[in-house]
């Protein structure tokens, strides 16, 4: 186990973005999406130039893609990516 954290492999994950825009937009889609997906941590980042809501922090692509399934009947726009862990960590 150690020697994966040191390669990062534990580190890494996925997660889904859902929406990307103005900060008003973003808060509410943050609150809808912890409605609703109470399974999932939402949380809402910002990127120049815009806002963006997450939702999810998953191990493996297989298990974002389950929960794409889902999350794409609300927001149909949202997709599974993996973040850049190493700016988010520091």
């Amino acid at each position: 186990c150690k020697q994966m954290l040191k390669k990062e492999e534990l580190r890494t994950h996925y997660t889904i973005q859902v929406f990307s825009g103005a900060y008003e937009n973003a808060q509410k889609v943050l609150k809808e999406s912890k409605e609703k997906f109470k399974d999932h941590k939402s949380q809402l980042l910002y990127e120049t130039p815009n806002y963006k809501v997450w939702i999810g922090k998953f191990r493996n692509k297989l298990d974002a893609d389950r929960a794409l399934l889902q999350i794409s009947e609300i927001y149909t726009g949202a997709f599974v990516f993996k973040p850049d862990n190493k700016k988010r960590e520091k």
